[in-house]
């Protein structure tokens, strides 16, 4: 039994148009058969629906390749070019000039803490230009973390599609993300390594350490109302004055790191601006 269908020319119409967008290529032999024909028999029922089938399969695939390529470009929106390079050149006109003046500024109250006499005095107070500068440096290294957060986004957002040729410029991407992470580290020491020398909790170690000192040295309310005998060891003046004095060195060594990566990264961004936007020439800013 031959069975008719009705003719699927505006069918035909609709998905050639489709194809032709996605693919650009030419008529397949059953797509010039359905134009030709018009109508389609019992002997050809099964290839009307593959070929239905096919290009709706081909036509959600392409949706899905637009929404993902407007997602995309969305966030790069959100992040222009203009963002990383704006905080680079912040960085090279003023923030390394800036943690340098706070090396120097540590380098003047080390000289005196060390060249000055301490008595219980000095244990009942904590020095008031050393807490300063300490907190200047939490404020000049968490704005430098959120700078780092900014440029790594920038350039994360146009990490493209992996591929196993042509990712010259991705070495490059990850390359300034492991540049990035190390000037993290030195800032907040989210690596959890102890032994870095720069963290943006220096003020708060700083308290501790020197709060146990004083404890020592001024003695302990007991929990009767009474007061145990102070330390009365020369050595605990010694170590109150050193704690002042490696706090400040600290500040130096931690301001010396923080200068030499921020002239390194803004090295490696003004030579690679064009690899670390557009790793691929053949990207053009979007999914490939």
């Amino acid at each position: 039994m031959q069975i008719s269908t009705p003719s699927i020319s505006p069918i035909f119409a609709y998905f050639h148009e489709k194809r032709k967008k996605i693919e650009g290529r030419e008529k397949s032999g059953f797509e010039e058969w359905a134009a030709r024909d018009g109508t389609v028999t019992s002997a050809f029922p099964n290839k009307v629906w593959f070929i239905f089938i096919d290009s709706s399969t081909r036509i959600e695939s392409w949706t899905m390749q637009r929404k993902c390529s407007a997602l995309v470009q969305g966030l790069r929106d959100a992040f222009p070019e203009t963002k990383a390079w704006a905080t680079v050149n912040n960085w090279a006109a003023t923030t390394i000039q800036e943690v340098e003046q706070l090396s120097a500024q540590a380098a003047s109250v080390r000289l005196a803490v060390l060249n000055s006499t301490y008595s219980k005095s000095n244990a009942e107070e904590t020095p008031a230009n050393i807490v300063q500068l300490l907190q200047q440096c939490q404020e000049l290294y968490y704005r430098l973390f959120c700078d780092t957060e900014t440029i790594a986004t920038v350039i994360g957002v146009r990490v493209p599609e992996h591929k196993e040729e042509d990712n010259l410029g991705v070495a490059v991407q990850m390359a300034a993300f492991e540049a990035l992470g190390k000037l993290q580290s030195a800032l907040a020491k989210i690596d959890g390594n102890d032994n870095e020398t720069s963290s943006i909790f220096m003020a708060r170690n700083y308290m501790a350490t020197r709060g146990k000192v004083e404890e020592r040295l001024l003695g302990k309310v007991s929990d009767d109302g009474g007061k145990r005998e102070s330390s009365r060891s020369p050595s605990a003046l010694l170590e109150l004055r050193q704690v002042d004095a490696d706090a400040m060195l600290g500040v130096q060594l931690s301001t010396a790191r923080i200068a030499r990566l921020l002239r390194s990264l803004v090295t490696v961004y003004v030579l690679n601006a064009k690899k670390l936007i557009q790793p691929r020439s053949t990207s053009e800013h979007m999914l490939t």
